[in-house]
């Protein structure tokens, strides 16, 4: 995945042509750009299913992906649920961001679960990247990824998941759609 990790500033338009000419950066993209999504460790899908929500990890209560920089995310600190949005931001915000995205979606030497959210339902309530800047400070309040992450700020019902993809730890590029659980 290396390969399309932006080095780049603004006036660099070689990298945007190199990095969106690349076939896996594309399938990639053209895959999550139509919606909100949430990753999360297959146990905790578990625990979602189970109680019906994506909650925000207030105070801890969940196992923190990031150690100590999630204590200070923005989204944590707000007790917000933390949701990437590829749609809103331009696609060479998304390319200028990849790496720290990707990161957070595939990072761990497991499977993760990306849920796609509905859209729709959750526009309303969600609260930009933007809100994170403090005006009257004039820094950010919080650590988060530029365009691309976006915050709700309760729970998120399971009937939002529109979606649910297996990122293989095997295979960072392949998002295997999870089944639906049968009963019995």
């Amino acid at each position: 995945m290396d390969r399309f990790i932006p080095n780049f500033d603004d006036s660099d338009e070689p990298e945007y042509q190199r990095i969106g000419s690349d076939p896996s950066w594309r399938k990639i993209y053209d895959f999550v750009s139509n919606g909100f999504w949430h990753v999360t460790s297959p146990t905790s899908w578990d625990a979602i299913r189970s109680s019906g929500a994506i909650e925000p990890n207030v105070g801890g209560r969940f196992p923190k992906r990031f150690g100590d920089i999630s204590d200070r995310s923005y989204g944590y600190l707000k007790k917000y649920v933390s949701i990437f949005d590829f749609a809103t931001p331009t696609e060479r915000q998304v390319m200028r961001q990849w790496g720290n995205s990707w990161d957070v979606l595939v990072a761990q030497d497991s499977d993760q679960i990306l849920l796609q959210l509905d859209r729709e339902s959750l526009s309303p309530d969600i609260i930009p990247n933007s809100a994170n800047f403090n005006e009257a400070v004039g820094q950010i309040e919080g650590g988060c990824i530029p365009w691309v992450e976006v915050w709700f700020p309760h729970k998120i019902p399971v009937a939002s998941i529109k979606g649910v993809f297996r990122i293989p730890a095997t295979d960072r590029y392949e998002f295997k759609p999870v089944p639906e659980p049968t009963d019995g």
